[in-house]
C-alpha cells in the first residue's frame, strides 16, 4: 500500500464546512473533503466516518 501526503487546499477547507455531516471534528471533515475532491477511498476505525457513507471507506 502506499502512503503520500496530501496537503489541505481551500477547496478542501470550503468543501469540508458545506458537508451534509452533523459530526463537527473539523479533521475528519478535512478527511472525508479531501477523499470526495480526489475520488479516493478512507481506511480508518473513525466509527463515525464509517457511518456517514459520503465516500468509499475500507475498515482498519
Amino acid at each position: 500500500m502506499r502512503v503520500d501526503d496530501l496537503p489541505i487546499d481551500s477547496e478542501d477547507a470550503i468543501l469540508a464546512g458545506r458537508l451534509p455531516w452533523d459530526h463537527r471534528d473539523p479533521f475528519d471533515r478535512i478527511i472525508v473533503a479531501q477523499a470526495l475532491r480526489r475520488n479516493l477511498t478512507v481506511a480508518t476505525r473513525d466509527t463515525k466516518i464509517l457511518a456517514v457513507a459520503l465516500t468509499p471507506t475500507l475498515k482498519a
